[in-house]
């Protein structure tokens, strides 16, 4: 049985059709920058007295203490429910090719809504400078 040239190009095209339509449902939202992040915060820890993070749309920086902070530029920006506050997951580089994630929790306190937690130390709370 001889196929119609015609009736091959339309199953093509349909499966095209598919494929194409597959891709752009999957594709989720991007996230917002989470503008409540932005600012210089500080904490009351005293081994942390000297420390600080500052946040802005396309940079994190880490105050450590030393004459140089570290400088993470932003990539993109992740968030995911974490217990009764939101991880946000900050996709970074300090340098061309070498990748960072650095996580906060935000809010640090969920009832004053204040404050937020690196998640890998989240003992320590930092609070917006201008409180």
């Amino acid at each position: 049985m001889k196929k119609n040239p015609d009736q091959f190009t339309g199953w093509l095209t349909i499966a095209l059709c598919l494929l194409i339509s597959l891709a752009v449902l999957s594709c989720s939202d991007p996230v917002l920058f989470p503008d409540n992040l932005i600012g210089m915060w500080v904490t009351d820890t005293e081994q942390y007295e000297d420390r600080y993070i500052e946040i802005d749309k396309t940079r994190i920086i880490l105050g450590t203490g030393e004459t140089v902070p570290n400088i993470f530029f932003v990539n993109r920006v992740e968030s995911e429910p974490f217990g009764e506050k939101t991880e946000w997951i900050f996709h970074c580089e300090i340098k061309k090719g070498e990748s960072y994630t650095i996580s906060f929790l935000f809010p640090a306190d969920p009832d004053s809504g204040e404050g937020i937690q690196l998640k890998n130390s989240p003992q320590i709370v930092w609070y917006k400078e201008d409180r």
